[in-house]
């Protein structure tokens, strides 16, 4: 009678105080912090979530939990599904429910009773009688299909009500039937009601060790009543997982000790402060330095922050960024803003009107940001003195153009929901414009007029994640350079910038350019020569911009009805060499509101066959002819190289002429253009040309298909035929085998290129070449093909790719690397595009060897190099060692008499893998521990390797191709050493 009462009581309880739970069909998203969350969010100084409760955050309709083995203590019930197979005399197999009447029914057994009885009991009676009835039988008895219960789940839970599980189901899984617990229901006082009496759960036994009673079996009839959360403290600081937590006592809170326990302990070792704020008798707030945490007692809405005592920072500042040597500088040099600069040197890519320096305040002890300009810097015009643990944090062009990035502009306009990942400034910013926190840009025009601009396609800098406020800070002191400049966007400055300085920077050039300033409130300012934070810059009139290969670039007025043709007139006004057959307007549509680049070919423009008209804000864009061939895959240099995405939009219809013609490679068109006309541009027709066979393979655009087709260029009127691209042209050489030819350089006596035959070898070429003179090393000998190159290419971009896609998944993974590892997967990503292979193949270049081994001597392809240098007196050591650099040569030392004389290996050296490079290229594994050394010579010109401890890509599906990758990329470094001497 006494549990009935309790059970009621619990239900009377819930009932009266279920007006306050969220509704049941809708449950609080992950998303939204619930109000409890928000206040000791605003009181801890950064963001606070309940722990627990992701448990629950999985969609519901994951079916019951797999069956698995039975053990024979499970006791049967009605609806319970055996598969009872006979064997021996008697042969059956079949699957048999338990009946309403708790009885098993085999024929040609009599029914055995089976509901209430454990599946171990139930097996013996059955093995009894098979062996009265049939006594050369054997039976064997498996559980195939439980029969479901109904629980009843009430309180704060998702979906309360009557839930049907299996009878293999736990307290947890009937929680998760229901929905889950709401982020208003306790975790740590849910009520089971069973037949047995009404028993506690407390859900942070299982989440925080693995334990409890959570997993125990429901039965059939079972209630579960969660009642609403009670007492809570939160953790905040540096601890390792900062939140919100359930006390265990209501009325006796918990030690702080136990409370840093639940939050994981703390992030650092070392002496920490402990601080708890805490409400006094007359609700005030009030801090409390915590003492002993053993003893310390933190109750209901206590908030403990932890943070670990520095030191070994004192007396120093530090410089991040695009600067030329980063990290700590002694204060007592560098005790001002100028001297710092000075001294880190500003790197070219360096944005100078804004910088940021973190710093704490002496009041408060928070961090703060303040906003610096560089460009007053070096002047001492605004100098300020630096302090303890100051941090200058250098901004440059890629994080300047990161500010008008699709997520940013995404974030602003209030088009992207959620917390962003992958970059800590995002989610600063989105929970920033969440919170309603004061900022400039949702009120001022800025904001408003984000929509407008056309995103830049910037990735997020590593620098903003490493410093995440930055990105909302710069925000707030950005200029909206709007148009009238080649890259429109935000612009920050500190305090005010010249126009000028933002327009260079913003990529505008010429006298015709002017521009005007409108403040933040609307108001055109009174000194349009400087910008603030907030104000928008924009041309004073109408115009547009001509750029590139023209002999008078910058910002023009534009008049009404003013077209293309007006502009590029007869073609005086363009620069010699001008490509012909494909320019490009770059719009920004207002209609759609997205950047439009549209072709045209400007022969046709000054030949008045085409003509456009020209729209406020257009940047008409002419390209050289010289940097126009885009060859074997590279990206174009020059003018069409600077301009990324007007290229790529170029390429899109091209002409790729390949063949006997001086200039063969990739050609945009605008439009159709005759035959002859593209053989012009490509230089024309080579010596060796057959004109007559002119094969050209065009796409349709309607429907895909190729067409192939054959010109006769020798004959009158045959180059007026129009390609429409893409299409490929391929010129045939008269000579179906031309002269091939190698190149041979060094210690050889008659260096140069040399014209090949058909199974000529290496041996041929030295003697030819007049023998190696007497300082040759031919040990070291490099050869170099062109095949082996494209093939280290494909593979280092292969594996480049490799890290971006595995990195991704990690980052959105349930434990993301950390910002270093993350920095060295991006920055050996970075190396593998940037590099470029050599294609070396380890050869012998012994004449005298060649001659006793003809097997050794290595066929020659058409492009080999071959370089003989001289005999070294050197061996290099590079890699993770304290002082990198090339040693003498000394035939009795050995690799760890080498690496000891640079230094020794650092503490992130590998010395499991370190390996030497031979001369001749090849790569031998090296055991240098200091307790397991194999002494093996080194020979003049070897260079030893001490790789990186690949830990980083330990979280990576490539680690286990990661070490013969560093592998590679150590033999071309020593390749391109031998190259250089």
């Amino acid at each position: 009678m006494e549990c009935t009462n309790t059970f009621l009581a619990i239900l009377a309880a819930i009932f009266l105080s279920a007006l306050t739970w969220p509704s049941a069909a809708g449950p609080l998203r992950a998303s939204e912090p619930t109000p409890l969350e928000l206040d000791y969010a605003r009181r801890a100084g950064e963001p606070l979530s309940l722990f627990g409760y992701e448990t629950f955050s999985v969609p519901p309709g994951g079916g019951d939990p797999p069956l698995g083995a039975v053990q024979d203590d499970h006791r049967l019930g009605i609806g319970d599904e055996l598969s009872v197979t006979l064997r021996g005399e008697h042969v059956s197999s079949g699957r048999h429910r338990v009946g309403t009447d708790g009885l098993v029914t085999i024929a040609p057994l009599r029914p055995v009773a089976a509901a209430g009885r454990t599946l171990g009991e139930f097996k013996a009676e059955l093995e009894a009688e098979t062996a009265a009835r049939l006594p050369h039988a054997e039976v064997f008895v498996t559980l195939t299909a439980l029969r479901r219960i109904s629980v009843l789940v009430m309180g704060a839970v998702a979906r309360p009500g009557r839930v049907e599980v299996s009878g293999q189901s736990s307290i947890l899984d009937g929680l998760l039937a229901a929905g889950g617990v709401t982020r208003h229901g306790s975790l740590r006082r849910i009520r089971l009601a069973a037949g047995d009496g009404i028993r506690d759960v407390d859900l942070y036994d299982l989440l925080a060790e693995g334990g409890g009673n959570a997993m125990d079996r429901l039965r059939d009839g079972d209630r579960i009543v969660v009642p609403p959360l009670g007492p809570t403290v939160a953790v905040a600081g540096n601890v390792r997982r900062p939140g919100i937590f359930e006390l265990p006592e209501p009325a006796a809170g918990t030690t702080a000790a136990d409370a840093l326990a639940l939050a994981g302990g703390p992030l650092h070792p070392g002496r920490r402060d402990l601080l708890s704020l805490t409400f006094g008798p007359d609700g005030q707030e009030m801090a409390l330095d915590v003492g002993d945490a053993e003893t310390a007692v933190v109750r209901d809405g206590d908030v403990l922050i932890a943070s670990t005592v520095r030191s070994g920072r004192r007396g120093a500042v530090r410089v991040d960024g695009r600067v030329a040597v980063p990290g700590l500088q002694p204060l007592e040099t560098v005790s001002s803003l100028q001297a710092l600069v000075e001294t880190a040197g500003l790197r070219p890519d360096s944005y100078l009107p804004f910088a940021v320096l973190e710093r704490t305040d002496p009041a408060s002890g928070t961090r703060t940001l303040v906003a610096v300009d560089l460009a007053a810097a070096p002047a001492g015009a605004r100098d300020l003195p630096l302090a303890d643990e100051d941090t200058l944090v250098v901004l440059g062009t890629e994080e300047v153009a990161f500010l008008t990035s699709d997520p940013v502009l995404d974030l602003i306009a209030g088009r992207r929901i959620g917390t962003p990942t992958g970059c800590a400034g995002l989610t600063v910013l989105a929970r920033r414009l969440a919170s309603g926190a004061p900022s400039a840009l949702p009120t001022n025009p800025l904001g408003r007029l984000a929509g407008e601009l056309a995103p830049s396609g910037q990735p997020c800098p590593v620098l903003l994640d490493r410093y995440p406020d930055v990105l909302s800070f710069a925000l707030d002191h950005a200029v909206l350079m709007r148009a009238g400049v080649a890259r429109p966007g935000f612009y920050p400055v500190a305090g005010a910038a010249a126009v000028d300085d933002l327009a260079r920077a913003a990529g505008v050039s010429g006298s015709d350019s002017k521009l005007a300033v409108t403040t933040a409130a609307g108001r055109a300012a009174s000194d349009s020569d400087f910008a603030r934070p907030g104000d928008v810059v924009e041309p004073a009139q109408p115009g547009y911009e001509l750029a590139g290969h023209v002999r008078y670039p910058g910002w023009r007025r534009l008049s009404p009805g003013t077209t293309l043709r007006q502009v590029l007139g007869d073609g005086t006004g363009l620069e010699d060499g001008v490509y012909p057959l494909s320019a490009a307007i770059d719009r920004f549509d207002r209609a759609t509101l997205a950047r439009r680049v549209i072709a045209f070919a400007p022969a046709d423009v000054v030949k008045g066959r085409l003509d456009l008209r020209l729209e406020p804000g257009d940047r008409i864009v002419l390209f050289a002819a010289d940097d126009i061939p885009e060859v074997e895959g590279e990206r174009p240099t020059g003018s069409l190289g600077e301009e990324p995405e007007i290229a790529a939009a170029l390429a899109e219809r091209t002409v790729e002429i390949r063949g006997a013609v001086r200039r063969p490679g990739r050609y945009p068109i605008a439009g159709p253009v005759a035959l002859g006309a593209l053989i012009r541009q490509a230089g024309g027709f080579a010596a060796d040309a057959d004109p007559s066979h002119t094969e050209v393979t065009s796409t349709s655009h309607g429907s895909g298909a190729h067409e192939r087709r054959t010109y006769d260029l020798g004959l009158p009127g045959a180059g007026t035929a129009e390609i429409d691209g893409p299409a490929v042209i391929r010129i045939r050489h008269r000579d179906e085998h031309p002269v091939r030819t190698v190149s041979i350089d060094g210690e050889v006596r008659h260096p140069g290129s040399y014209e090949i035959v058909a199974g000529e070898t290496l041996a041929s070429l030295l003697g030819r070449a007049g023998g190696l003179t007497d300082e040759a090393y031919p040990a070291g000998t490099v050869f170099l093909r062109e095949a082996n190159r494209r093939q280290e290419a494909d593979g280092f971009a292969r594996t480049a790719s490799e890290i971006d896609r595995n990195l991704a998944l990690a980052l959105a993974g349930q434990s993301p690397p950390s910002v270093g590892e993350v920095e060295a997967m991006r920055r050996l990503a970075a190396d593998l595009r940037s590099v470029r292979p050599l294609g070396r193949i380890t050869v012998e270049a012994d004449p005298t060897i060649l001659a006793s081994k003809p097997e050794l001597d290595i066929l020659l392809d058409a492009g080999d190099q071959v370089i003989v240098p001289q005999r070294p007196l050197t061996v290099t050591v590079s890699g993770e060692v304290l002082a990198p650099g090339h040693l003498g040569f000394t035939s009795a030392k050995t690799a760890i008499d080498y690496i000891r004389q640079a230094g020794g290996t650092t503490r992130e050296a590998d010395d499991g893998r370190t390996f030497m490079i031979l001369p001749d290229g090849s790569a031998q594994p090296l055991a240098v521990s200091f307790w397991n050394h194999e002494p093996v010579f080194v020979p003049p010109g070897a260079t030893i390797v001490v790789p990186r401890d690949p830990k980083p890509f330990d979280l990576l599906d490539v680690s286990s191709s990661i070490g013969s990758v560093l592998g590679e990329l150590a033999r071309t470094a020593a390749t391109i050493t031998i190259l250089s001497r």
